[in-house]
């Protein structure tokens, strides 16, 4: 996550130093790689996931969702993803009620949102950051986003040979149209989320983490794969 350097606070206003990130952020950089005729290979597909997935649970632990996880909030510094712009966050502690007259969001955030923002009062957050981590590891290999006014199921704009059996079935975990489901890791059918992981999303998160840890000291100069 990006983190404040330092702060300042009067009775009008408050002021945030920030970190400058020295590549941009992960739309533009998704847009050059789509206007050069590439997309991101899996593997980094696998280390930005990981990347979100760990930041999208510490500030779960911290009892917040983001609630606006997309390219243009994903800064770039050194290689590196950083989750950024906390200015939606909410309180994991209670759902979040939708007005009924509230503003249509920026268009390029909606392809992030999760189906359930638009057909329901009250929605929770957690699921919501999970479905908007998966809708960015499609964008970025894909370059498309999914149809959310469709009820029957993760909608692929594009040849699903294009992708490995591993990644649809990550893809198919974190955007099922269930948010229950989605929530537990849990698809409408087929493997869970990883092969060796029982139990609810936040536990496989938990187990890459440790991987992560462990592999820093035998990984030269890399991560390990999420797996």
């Amino acid at each position: 996550m990006v983190l404040p350097l330092a702060w300042e606070q009067d009775e009008r206003r408050s002021m945030l130093v920030l970190p400058l990130m020295n590549c941009g952020d992960l739309l533009d950089d998704t847009r050059k790689r789509f206007a050069d005729g590439r997309a991101m290979c899996e593997e980094d597909a696998r280390k930005l996931a990981g990347r979100l997935l760990r930041a999208t649970v510490l500030l779960h632990e911290l009892g917040w969702g983001h609630m606006d996880i997309k390219l243009e909030n994903v800064l770039l510094h050194d290689g590196e993803a950083f989750l950024a712009d906390f200015g939606h966050a909410k309180p994991t502690s209670r759902p979040v009620v939708r007005r009924a007259r509230q503003a249509m969001p920026n268009p390029r955030a909606v392809n992030f949102m999760a189906p359930e923002r638009f057909r329901q009062s009250v929605v929770h957050v957690k699921p919501c950051d999970v479905w908007a981590i998966g809708a960015c590891i499609l964008a970025v290999l894909t370059g498309t986003g999914v149809d959310v006014s469709r009820p029957d199921g993760l909608v692929l704009p594009f040849q699903a040979g294009t992708l490995s059996a591993e990644c649809l079935n990550f893809l198919g975990q974190s955007m099922d149209f269930d948010p229950d489901r989605r929530a537990n890791g849990r698809p409408a059918s087929g493997p869970p989320l990883a092969r060796r992981t029982r139990g609810s999303a936040r536990s496989f998160v938990r187990q890459q983490l440790r991987r992560r840890q462990r592999g820093r000291g035998s990984a030269a100069g890399g991560q390990p794969r999420l797996e």
